[in-house]
């Protein structure tokens, strides 16, 4: 067995997103360690997310893909509308 797949077998079982919602949601205290760890690497992960969107050019389908990854949703297509000289924009 690899170091690799021993360290798999002892990592500890990390909150999810939706085992987190629902402490949230009943109001309880934010205070264990599995917590704390859950909002830090969703943080981190949130930050490196923000953190690629900022720093390069990317095409409106890689925004959305990268905007969908940060909120845990598909973010629909954007409407645009450039006005013209005189027109109106809907």
């Amino acid at each position: 067995m690899s170091i690799f797949a021993r360290e798999l077998e002892i990592k500890p079982k990390y909150m999810t997103l939706e085992e987190f919602l629902e402490v949230a949601n009943a109001g309880k205290p934010l205070d264990t360690e599995e917590i704390h760890r859950f909002m830090d690497e969703a943080s981190n992960e949130a930050r490196r997310l923000t953190f690629r969107l900022n720093t390069a050019y990317h095409t409106p389908d890689e925004v959305r893909a990268l905007l969908s990854e940060l909120f845990g949703y598909e973010v629909p297509c954007f409407r645009r509308s450039i006005p013209t000289s005189g027109a109106t924009s809907m």
